[in-house]
């Protein structure tokens, strides 16, 4: 038996029972899997099948995590880099084409290298990101014109484009189904900054024994530029620290230091940076082209 060896769980009560202690111990960083494990739990999701779920172990003790959730990226948490050879080996066994890997380096770069030596093509960074965290919101001051409330069913003809918005400017899938836009509505999970008229959205989502994720921010260009965005940050971010939860959760595009800037001024410190790191598998049915 080699050094590290994986755990495949086919029940997500069965895999947060094993990781859960040991991912709470680094929550922020850990807040996309422990939130998609209680989405699983819940049966609160639209994945498609096969998801994957695994522990990677070492002596007996957990040493790092990993998750697939169709027909979304791999994801890892970090792990000793000599496990990714262990790793890929039991993703293999589940899945023909993994369209990337997302992670902290250098665990991610191992985890693509050796799929790439596995299944054969090559991989490159496609976004460097960054987990940001907040316990005390800084406020704007002075605040746009306006003011925060949560969004109500009235608002979704306009949510809904802008959810779509949200994904053609930034390529990054959100939930864009009509029901599951209603369903965050009614649950309070979408904040907008209204002056005139609706000007800005946030959502608090996934959350965690300790956190939430903010994140789906977006102003339309119309909009932009006179502090919406951060407005409905703030206010979502205060709002959720309200409701109990100890802390908020972003992510941010380390290209785009203008947001980083932003959240930085709102209160959002550093975690850790995590790498997209796409993966191309010729000839493969589904690898990006």
């Amino acid at each position: 038996m080699g050094r590290f060896q994986v755990r495949r769980f086919e029940s997500p009560e069965a895999f947060r029972a094993r990781a859960q202690d040991w991912l709470l111990e680094r929550e922020a960083e850990h807040n996309l899997i422990l939130g998609v494990v209680e989405q699983l739990v819940s049966d609160d999701h639209d994945y498609l099948a096969p998801v994957y779920l695994a522990t990677i172990e070492e002596a007996g003790s957990v040493v790092g995590c990993a998750f697939r959730t169709p027909p979304h990226k791999l994801c890892i948490t970090r792990m000793p880099e000599p496990a990714a050879a262990a790793l890929v080996k039991d993703v293999g066994e589940v899945f023909d084409v993994v369209p990337a890997v997302i992670g902290s380096e250098p665990a991610a770069s191992a985890v693509a290298r050796a799929w790439s030596a596995l299944r054969g093509g090559e991989f490159h960074a496609a976004m460097g990101m960054r987990i940001h965290a907040l316990e005390r919101v800084v406020h704007p001051d002075p605040p746009p014109p306006g003011r925060f409330r949560l969004a109500h069913t009235g608002d979704l003809g306009v949510l809904e484009d802008w959810h779509l918005g949200f994904e053609r400017d930034t390529h990054i899938p959100l939930v864009s189904d009509p029901d599951r836009i209603r369903r965050r509505v009614e649950s309070g999970g979408l904040g907008v900054w209204e002056d005139g008229g609706l000007r800005s959205m946030a959502a608090a989502v996934s959350p965690t024994r300790g956190t939430i994720r903010i994140g789906g921010v977006y102003t339309p260009p119309a909009s932009r530029g006179r502090g919406y965005g951060s407005a409905v940050t703030a206010a979502l971010s205060q709002l959720s620290l309200d409701r109990g939860h100890r802390l908020c959760v972003l992510y941010t595009d380390l290209a785009n230091p203008t947001s980083n800037k932003i959240y930085r001024a709102l209160g959002y410190e550093p975690v850790c940076d995590v790498v997209d790191l796409e993966i191309r598998t010729p000839g493969a049915p589904g690898s990006p082209s």
